[in-house]
């Protein structure tokens, strides 16, 4: 079952209604849709995500006399999945709930939770910390690099230097710190 197959999204239960209305806007991505303790994904996204990371494929309601597919991955775990999709070439859109049962009850409103795209990751972005890190070890540190090239990694501190010597000899020193955007010095 695709999500393109079903014409009339008001057929669907009011979560996958707002998943839909999500999906639209964000069609090239997979949709990690926040559900709880877990992101779940639905329709074709379930399909390729539990294809790529190896996890269970399951189902959530039918429509159209079809069932839903549908797989999930815990919340805290999302960093793990969410990096080897990246480095399949993927791009995630991470939509999160912005309200929560208390506050939906108070304000008298009934419905699913509110939901919005509050992340996108494509393979050319760091998201964080841990994926920069990982990116940095296996990327640029076990990188074979020529020997007019030199490069230092400190996990301690989190500070790439690379420097490199160019075919016309300019020496050129790159300093990244995590937190930092990368500061490039042209050496003599």
């Amino acid at each position: 079952m695709r999500l393109r197959d079903v014409e009339d999204v008001s057929k669907l239960t009011p979560a996958m209604q707002q998943y839909a209305n999500l999906k639209k806007n964000n069609e090239s991505s997979l949709l990690f849709f926040r559900m709880g303790d877990f992101y779940e994904l639905f329709f074709d996204d379930a399909i390729i995500t539990a294809k790529e990371l190896n996890i269970t494929l399951t189902k959530r309601g039918k429509v159209l006399n079809e069932s839903i597919p549908m797989c999930g991955i815990p919340f805290h775990a999302a960093n793990n999945y969410v990096s080897k999709l990246v480095k399949k070439g993927f791009e995630i859109a991470i939509c999160e709930q912005t309200s929560s049962p208390e506050e939906m009850s108070l304000k008298g409103i009934k419905g699913p939770l509110t939901r919005e795209v509050t992340r996108i990751i494509t393979p050319g972005t760091l998201i964080d910390e841990n994926h920069l890190e990982i990116y940095f070890r296996e990327v640029i540190v076990e990188e074979e690099l020529p020997v007019n090239r030199k490069r230092q990694f400190n996990v301690e501190t989190r500070e790439l230097l690379l420097k490199v010597v160019d075919r016309k000899g300019v020496k050129v020193s790159v300093q990244l710190k995590m937190s930092q955007t990368p500061e490039v010095f042209i050496m003599n």
